[in-house]
């Protein structure tokens, strides 16, 4: 599995999902510096719930990987030098093992199919035959945002075009609210605001205006 988290936190990860003491491990990850710096769904309590569940997977699955595919040095030069790294950071991983199924994690833009933003997004960079690109759709609801506002829950999401449509995956282009993808993978119901997994950096260094400028976010 790739998930779009910096590199840099590879060993940590690594830990997280291997058999070290759960509370050791989850301390050593959330010091990594963007999950005491960013706070959005990247650095939620729920992508720390997914690590830990990729981790009772492991027992039964000794061959699951999880990989982190930001580059940070990409990410802070420009979006498209950071969706290029991503992009190339996936073919690695075909080109070390051809015939594993990688499942890629990223934000709804970064899966496009076609350009967003005036560059090329991450999963552009991915031969067109062996990718399935999906748009996570909702029935409305808030996600955890770091914003010129702040930080907190607002409204987000990609609301569905079918409010009743059911949970699944459809695979139909025409479905997606925006962007080219191969279809949708539709949640059926309200998203909720995951809040950051580490409370206490968050309160140390409330999420405002001045302090999203410090830090370059």
């Amino acid at each position: 599995m790739a998930l779009e988290r910096p590199n840099t936190e590879q060993v940590a990860i690594d830990a997280v999902v291997g058999s070290g003491d759960q509370t050791a491990v989850e301390r050593a990850l959330l010091d990594q510096p963007d999950w005491r710096e960013s706070y959005d769904g990247r650095t939620s309590q729920a992508m720390l719930e997914l690590l830990f569940k990729l981790r009772k997977l492991k027992t039964q699955y000794a061959a699951l990987r999880v990989v982190a595919i930001v580059d940070p040095d990409a990410f802070a030069s420009s979006p498209t030098a950071d969706d290029e790294a991503m992009g190339h950071a996936v073919r690695t991983l075909e080109s070390t093992q051809p015939q594993d199924l990688v499942l890629v994690l990223t934000g709804n833009v970064h899966s496009l199919k076609d350009p967003k933003l005036g560059h090329k997004t991450a999963a552009m960079y991915l031969p067109t035959d062996q990718l399935f690109s999906m748009q996570v759709t909702s029935a409305g609801g808030q996600a955890w945002m770091m914003n010129d506002k702040g930080c907190g829950a607002f409204s987000g999401g990609v609301p569905d075009k079918d409010k009743s449509r059911p949970f699944g995956i459809y695979p139909d282009a025409s479905l997606a609210r925006f962007g080219v993808v191969d279809g949708i993978l539709a949640l059926a119901k309200p998203t909720s605001a995951s809040p950051p997994a580490n409370t206490t950096a968050l309160a140390a260094a409330p999420c405002r205006k001045d302090f999203l400028s410090q830090t370059g976010k």
